[in-house]
């Protein structure tokens, strides 16, 4: 009923429908409303994801899995990784064509899914073999060489299993290729892994950087993990310090794997347009705000907003718009 209620309430009549594919929901969600407006059968996407520990069952259940740190500190491809940390997100993104759009983050170039099928390690180890297939083939269906990525955004979740699996799939799929250091980083360092909505929190941590020219550092990294060879022989880097995203059109990849063997992987282009002297009109014609709002409060927000900064033609046209 959630997204049915979200549909009623804002008058929806195209695709509603929940995605649980574990850890990789949204990534999943993601490439499936990417799809529904590629194939014209909708104009516009609300991808949303949420994560609430409220159950205390759960978690006791993942812990007797093994999965869990027992100290609560996620290590993201360090040596002392013990399991990762789950943590709580309500995340939302709104997607359209770029030639509708008012404001743009950034530029989904694909999007792609696959599932690892049988494996002889049981239902919930991952698969470095199809991880690795799923990455050479979205860029290689976009025209995209290696060389053009400028960070990967790694699922990483800090477990003993799988941080191994996944850079080792990243160095062969993208970083013996790249013919430089490929810098990857995973935010559930900062923020811990809230589960089915880890995919869109990765995508925000990327439009930071794509927005700030600066990519969010690791935490929690002392040695880095034996047995990853791409870092090993400097083929990968770890960013541990704010490190400068560069150029205004970097290509940055995007992993979200699943428990139980459901795979994305999402390939975003920065869109990064040069304000001309901070958007300060080049006449002194006077601009009239116009605002509305459901309560009195609500106006005067905006317009406190707006009264509290330096003119900008875009950003009054965008409050017109």
């Amino acid at each position: 009923m959630l997204p049915h209620r979200l549909s009623y309430y804002l008058k929806l009549k195209g695709p509603s429908f929940t995605v649980d594919t574990a850890c990789s929901s949204s990534g999943n969600a993601l490439h499936l409303a990417f799809k529904s407006i590629r194939c014209g059968q909708c104009e516009t996407a609300i991808v949303a994801s949420c994560h609430l520990t409220i159950h205390p069952g759960t978690t006791v259940q993942f812990f007797r899995l093994g999965v869990l740190s027992p100290d609560g500190i996620p290590k993201v491809f360090d040596e002392d990784a013990n399991g990762y940390v789950r943590s709580e997100a309500c995340t939302c993104i709104f997607l359209q064509k770029s030639k509708n759009a008012k404001r743009i983050y950034a530029r989904i170039i694909n999007a792609k899914s696959n599932c690892d099928g049988f494996k002889k390690g049981g239902l919930t180890f991952p698969s470095s073999q199809i991880q690795e297939e799923l990455m050479t083939e979205v860029y290689k269906e976009s025209n995209i060489n290696p060389s053009k990525v400028s960070y990967v955004e790694a699922h990483g979740t800090g477990t003993q299993v799988g941080d191994p699996i996944e850079v080792n799939a990243i160095d062969r799929a993208l970083a013996k290729k790249c013919g430089k250091q490929l810098l990857i980083g995973s935010v559930k360092s900062n923020i811990g892994h809230p589960e089915p909505a880890s995919g869109m929190c990765s995508i925000i941590k990327v439009l930071i950087a794509m927005e700030t020219g600066f990519i969010p550092p690791n935490k929690n990294l002392r040695r880095v993990r034996k047995g990853l060879e791409g870092i090993e022989q400097n083929r990968i880097k770890i960013v541990t310090e704010a490190t400068e995203l560069l150029d205004n059109d970097a290509i940055v990849g995007l992993n979200n794997f699943g428990f139980g063997g459901s795979n994305c992987h999402v390939i975003l282009q920065r869109f990064k347009k040069q304000k001309i002297n901070g958007g300060l009109p080049k006449d002194d014609v006077p601009r009239l705000i116009c605002v509305s709002g459901r309560t009195n409060e609500a106006v005067l927000k905006i317009l406190d907003d707006v009264s509290n900064k330096s003119l900008d033609e875009e950003y009054v046209g965008l409050l017109h718009q």
